[in-house]
């Protein structure tokens, strides 16, 4: 079991997370190149009942995991070495003892993949909580094994799909409280492309119970 690191976060201000892709004695560290699938896009989410339920605080559409400046649009492993990101923590949200906080990925090249790590943190903030607050949820793709499984055996899975090659922008459901951070626009010679992902209907998020069976399933 890996060990349990608890950080204390303070409601209203900025907090910045780190990405590293191994841990070793030597500490954490990045390896360029690495897997960067092309980057594609993130969100950071917090449960304030063990991952039951998610609110989206912060979404980043496009260039999530950040490539290795120069080639932004271009299929690529190579990680830019500064994969440093910062949001700032809503005064909205309550304190509470224990919140899991999430980094979600979705990759733009490669396996169709849902990369997710969670880490408990203590949040510290003006009010206290009374009840499970509600937001924006988290917004779950890539976890059947097949695209085109039929909708009849999967009627799910098979619709909360991201296709190969783009960075994708949340539908306005799953934006997340604080205003995306959207990457720059991409070169005309680019070999992704920036998809806008329509409404539907709350099928692919966190508040849909059977979107958290299927996340359920894949991390057993």
């Amino acid at each position: 079991m890996s060990p349990q690191i608890w950080i204390f976060l303070g409601s209203g201000l900025r907090h910045t997370y780190r990405i590293y892709d191994s841990t070793n004695t030597t500490g954490a560290s990045m390896h360029d190149p690495g897997a960067a699938h092309s980057g594609g896009s993130c969100q950071a989410s917090f449960s304030y009942d063990n991952g039951e339920t998610w609110i989206v605080v912060q979404s980043w559409e496009g260039n999530c995991l950040r490539v290795r400046k120069g080639q932004e649009g271009q299929l690529t492993n190579s990680y830019d070495m500064d994969q440093s990101y910062s949001f700032d923590i809503p005064t909205s949200l309550p304190g509470a003892d224990v919140v899991i906080f999430a980094w979600t990925w979705l990759n733009s090249s490669g396996n169709r993949e849902f990369y997710m790590s969670c880490s408990p943190v203590q949040l510290i903030a003006a009010k206290s909580l009374t009840k499970i607050p509600s937001g924006y949820p988290m917004y779950i793709a890539n976890l059947q094994e097949n695209p085109e499984t039929p909708d009849s055996q999967h009627p799910i899975w098979s619709r909360c799909y991201v296709p190969q090659n783009v960075w994708i922008r949340y539908p306005p459901r799953y934006k997340g409280i604080n205003p995306p951070i959207v990457a720059d626009l991409l070169p005309d010679n680019s070999q992704i492309r920036y998809l806008d992902l329509g409404d539907d209907g709350g099928l692919c998020g966190s508040d849909n119970k059977e979107r958290v069976r299927a996340l359920a399933l894949q991390s057993n």
